[in-house]
């Protein structure tokens, strides 16, 4: 099998010649077959040289790196985004984006948006005009001129569609993007290269898997543990051939992303994969990359590493994550836990990055950057992070600012200028309200003073008044979010972002209902919200019928949590009962579960789905916050075919402030 290795120059290191060439012998080395540099504007084109950096690859430091592959036994293989991430390249040619040429437009455009560069282009590829579609083969042409390798990553993930061509009526983004990329395949193609694309707009716009042209090679990634990875299974149902790719975000191999390295090998074997890939994102250091290299070439060649390297780093963004948030001494015991693991003798293995782990640790940003810039220019977005800052504190959210919660038992709904559509529940000083038009997520969930689910939607859409349905992150905005997954546990979801239809209960006084509903392409989708007097909380039941042959799909959710009460928070599944800190290996999982009980200092939230439909509860966490996802289990479907499960939300008071 085919091995990758992608590291992230664009977004992390810059790294300077004389270290690609050394970085490169160590993949090689390591028992990679490829190595793929992640470029953005770090490679001078004729045809972007006006987006690049100042120290971009030239064609003859491509050509000196191809060399040095060659000597190694290792094939380079040319990165360049034909599509999305393209953000430098738009400002810097904004010919290929949209733009708005009315003056008024203009004007509150650049109220709006004044942040940047140029507030009337949105900086992002236009894929149906002719001179974007040039300039992307320009630019291949000119790549191909000097670069030799069989495989050509050109992306097309995470397109954001420009809101004036969403606006348009009946504009399809899944179509616009297949149409596009079968360009950049066909004329890949005709020079005798495999293209390999992302898979995740295939995701959001699954309608177009038998549209996009079937040379293209195209790389699944995931890079978080998970009950299993399908849509590898759909792909190749469908006649592509697949790479398997996990990650490392942050640039680091945790116990958590070892975790998912072993569970990514499990499912390239189980679905018959072509190649696998290792991708590395962000923090891109030489130093780090190096052990990474010999780390994650020793678990393909089926050795066990020793647990120590990920659990020290494991620790370290533990400590992180949590120092803004604890009590000295809580601190001060993970920093022992993190020097012990470091004073272990497996350390002297890997030196370089045992004094960027040590440091990083010690927030000593000096000795960082005197190291770095060894390897790497003394730019780009990894660079600045090593330099002095004000630093400003931040909190999680705290005690609700909206008015008081009416008592009694209702739903309002009313015609919003900023959401539209906002159903409004009221159960005995509960509340929470959905946005039908902006996805049917549910948000701005109150209790007494307590606040669940924050009200993000409102903020969100008056600080982007010319978002539209239907791209990829038209509406960021938190919330509780069904999921129909569709052969991947994979977020955001598209189906979050389109108006749906909805239709309000009025028969029975003792129950509150509002059904949401929408037809998409690949899929049918119900569900109904059912709240009852007196109790709190609330019941979701759901039904996808199934509209595309050879799927595998389920229903989920993220949830994203708001407290102040982050590591207060226990969690329970079963007879496991813990709390967050007590998952010392950055990996909280309740596995095979089918409750869930969150218990906070004013209140219990008891979980309920469906055994059969279960596959478990995953709890992911950051800076002051939390999102406890649930992950469907899997069915096969055939047309017409539907899927059918409950949920059920059940909050009590603890504490009787309420």
């Amino acid at each position: 099998m085919k091995k990758f290795y992608m590291y992230d120059i664009a977004r992390g290191a810059y790294l300077r010649p004389e270290a690609f060439h050394k970085i490169l012998r160590h993949a090689a080395a390591s028992g990679f077959t490829h190595f793929i540099p992640y470029l953005e504007n770090m490679i001078d084109l004729p045809s972007m040289t006006k987006a690049s950096c100042s120290c971009a690859y030239t064609a003859e430091d491509w050509k000196a790196f191809q060399k040095t592959a060659e000597e190694s036994g290792i094939e380079l293989v040319p990165h360049f985004n034909v599509i999305g991430h393209s953000n430098q390249i738009c400002l810097a040619y904004p010919e290929l984006s949209c733009k708005r040429e009315n003056a008024a437009e203009k004007k509150e455009l650049s109220e709006d948006f004044s942040q940047q560069a140029d507030p009337t282009n949105f900086a992002e590829l236009n894929p149906e005009t002719e001179v974007a579609q040039q300039w992307m083969q320009n630019c291949l042409k000119e790549y191909c001129s000097f670069s030799k390798s069989e495989y050509f990553l050109i992306g097309g993930d995470e397109w954001n569609t420009p809101p004036p061509l969403l606006a348009q009526e009946g504009y399809d983004a899944g179509i616009a993007w297949c149409d596009y990329m079968n360009i950049a395949i066909d004329y890949l193609v005709s020079r005798n290269r495999i293209p390999i694309i992302w898979h995740d707009m295939l995701v959001h716009y699954p309608h177009v898997l038998e549209r996009l042209n079937k040379n293209a090679v195209i790389a699944f990634w995931f890079y978080d543990y998970d009950s299993g990875y399908p849509f590898l299974d759909i792909l190749k149902k469908y006649g592509f051939k697949t790479i398997m790719a996990t990650g490392l975000c942050n640039g680091a191999m945790t116990l958590r992303r070892e975790s998912a390295f072993k569970r990514a090998m499990e499912e390239s074997r189980k679905y018959q994969a072509d190649g696998f890939m290792v991708t590395t994102w962000l923090d891109g250091r030489v130093e780090r990359q190096k052990a990474n290299l010999t780390l994650c070439g020793e678990l393909l060649s089926g050795k066990t590493i020793p647990s120590i390297y990920p659990e020290t780093v494991s620790a370290l963004m533990i400590l992180q994550k949590t120092k803004a948030y604890l009590n000295e001494q809580d601190i001060l015991s993970q920093k022992k836990r993190l020097n012990q693991l470091l004073s272990d003798p497996a350390w002297e293995r890997f030196p370089e990055y045992r004094f960027i782990l040590q440091h990083t640790a010690d927030e000593d940003l000096e000795a960082l950057r005197k190291n770095y810039v060894i390897n790497h220019y003394p730019e780009g977005p990894l660079y600045k992070t090593f330099l002095p800052v004000k630093k400003r504190a931040s909190a999680p959210a705290k005690k609700s600012n909206q008015p008081e919660i009416p008592s009694g038992f209702g739903i309002e709904l009313t015609k919003d200028p900023v959401t539209g559509n906002t159903i409004r529940f009221y159960n005995d000083g509960e509340t929470f309200v959905l946005y039908p038009d902006y996805g049917a997520r549910l948000q701005d969930w109150r209790f007494g003073e307590n606040v669940l689910i924050a009200n993000g939607l409102p903020v969100f859409l008056k600080k982007n008044p010319y978002q539209q349905p239907g791209s990829f992150r038209s509406y960021n905005s938190p919330g509780f979010m069904p999921m129909w997954d569709f052969g991947t546990h994979l977020n955001p979801n598209i189906i979050w972002q389109y108006p749906w239809d909805f239709q309000i209960g009025t028969s029975d006084p003792e129950e509150m209902t509002v059904t949401v509903f929408r037809k998409f392409p690949h899929v049918e989708l119900r569900y109904k919200i059912t709240v009852k007097k007196g109790v709190h909380g609330f019941k979701y039941d759901l039904e996808a019928v199934n509209l595309m042959p050879d799927v595998t799909a389920s229903f989920g959710w993220n949830f994203c949590l708001s407290t102040d009460q982050t590591f207060a928070l226990e969690f329970a599944s079963g007879s496991e009962r813990k709390k967050l800190l007590d998952f010392k290996n950055d990996l909280p999982v309740f596995k095979n579960g089918s409750t869930l009980q969150i218990t906070h200092p004013d209140w219990i939230l008891d979980i309920e789905t469906a055994p059969d439909d279960s596959e478990g509860f995953w709890l992911d966490w950051g800076y002051g916050w939390i999102t406890p996802d649930y992950h469907g289990k899997y069915r096969s479907l055939k047309v017409g075919e539907s899927y059918q499960t409950s949920w059920n939300f059940i909050l009590t008071e603890r504490s009787g402030k309420h």
